[in-house]
């Protein structure tokens, strides 16, 4: 937690005293190999790396433990939250699992946002609720936006391949229409 107590200053100064002595003697080292450019330039090009880069989408549910307990109805929920916890964790230079752990997300996941303030939550995630309530519903609400998109799409790809295409009553989205009709112009 900051800001640090006395006995952590005392700590981190403690190793900054020591690494300071074996700097100086690796430096030595370095010019005595010529390697002392090299060094520096490597040191750079890692400093220059964000901090809070990721090698996966943090959208990536399968970033949560057991994220497959979620169901598919779950994913696009579970990917909406991991990906908000990415952005408060950055907000608050916390480590990820510190602001919303995998547990907490999945169960959030169970729950839907008009059924969350009356929901039997666990103490984890009343608290989590209580910091970030408005953030959260608003991720899970997309979540489930999301996953309304994906059941549409599914459903008119189904109907396509059985045939269908467009039949009496269905919708085509304007901005399609308007596609359609710049095409054959």
């Amino acid at each position: 937690v900051r800001p640090l107590s006395d006995e952590q200053r005392r700590y981190a100064a403690a190793d900054v005293a020591h690494l300071i002595e074996l700097r100086d003697k690796l430096l030595l080292k370095l010019r005595a190999a010529g390697r002392e450019r090299w060094v520096r330039e490597e040191s750079e090009a890692l400093a220059a790396v964000p901090t809070w880069a990721n090698v996966r989408d943090p959208a990536d549910p399968t970033r949560v433990k057991r994220w497959q307990t979620g169901g598919p109805e779950g994913s696009g929920v579970v990917a909406r939250l991991a990906a908000l916890r990415d952005v408060l964790a950055r907000e608050a230079d916390r480590p990820a699992f510190r602001i919303l752990d995998d547990s907490t997300i999945l169960e959030l996941a169970r729950v839907r946002p008009e059924a969350a303030s009356g929901a039997k939550l666990s103490r984890p995630t009343q608290e989590v609720m209580a910091r970030f309530g408005p953030r959260l519903l608003a991720a899970i609400e997309q979540g489930l936006r999301q996953l309304a998109v994906e059941e549409d799409r599914d459903s008119r790809v189904g109907r396509e391949q059985r045939g269908g295409g467009l039949r009496g009553g269905d919708e085509l989205p304007d901005r399609r229409v308007g596609g359609v009709e710049r095409a054959h112009q």
